[in-house]
């Protein structure tokens, strides 16, 4: 007997559905991050004996409003989202199930787990300042990315704040999608003379201006400190 059939049969216990986008070939940014998520959630679910059915959505099926076959089916009642971002869609999905959870920022009205930038923007802010940086370079996307935004205004405020006169702030930009602006963001930086610190809204960003700094020569933390925003090892 198949254990999974029966309780899909029987529903025993409640059957988990994770839905997330199929990303395109060139965004390693958010594959790091997505998958860091959802492995961390699957075992979570594997290890409290919650079966977990797993479905993907391309951005395509997302604008036309397409439903997984894990709710067309009716295979699921319970449903977590990962950054899937259209507000409308995540609701309509919501609308089909009796629990639903949405990991990241959205503006329909579900249960949302989220990052929180102002305090760590906050956080980071009052840590350069607390070791003695003023001069400082902060890497932002090329992209509009609402929490990169956030995380550069909270930033700025704080360490202006703190630092008052004594305080600069210059900005550099990279790429949130691909490396290959990478090189520019870094001149950017290093233009006209090495700061104290380099603050990067991402750690994706951190890791490309990390390599950058290495094959120029220059030492981390010894010559500049860096920082990112995140969790990856």
């Amino acid at each position: 007997p198949n254990g999974f059939a029966r309780q899909l049969r029987n529903r025993d216990q409640p059957i988990v559905g994770v839905i997330f986008t199929r990303l395109p070939e060139n965004s390693a940014t958010l594959d790091l991050f997505e998958s860091k998520v959802l492995g961390a959630l699957e075992a979570e679910l594997i290890q409290n004996r919650v079966p977990v059915l797993l479905s993907s959505v391309s951005s395509a099926e997302i604008e036309a409003g397409t439903m997984p076959d894990i709710l067309t089916q009716g295979y699921v009642d319970t449903v977590v989202c990962l950054f899937l971002e259209n507000p409308a869609y995540v609701a309509s999905l919501g609308s089909r199930v009796r629990h639903l959870v949405h990991i990241g920022r959205t503006d329909a009205s579900v249960v949302q787990v989220d990052t929180d930038n102002r305090s760590g923007a906050q956080i980071a802010a009052r840590h350069l300042f607390g070791l003695g940086h003023r001069d400082i370079v902060l890497v932002r996307p090329k992209e509009h990315v609402i929490d990169h935004i956030e995380r550069v205004e909270v930033f700025v405020s704080e360490f202006v704040a703190l630092a008052g006169a004594e305080g600069r702030i210059r900005f550099a930009e990279c790429s949130v999608w691909n490396n290959e602006f990478a090189d520019a963001a870094l001149e950017q930086a290093l233009s006209p003379k090495l700061p104290d610190a380099i603050f990067c809204t991402n750690d994706f960003l951190a890791l490309q201006i990390l390599r950058g700094l290495k094959l120029r020569g220059v030492s981390v933390p010894h010559d500049v400190s860096l920082m990112g925003f995140d969790d990856m090892e």
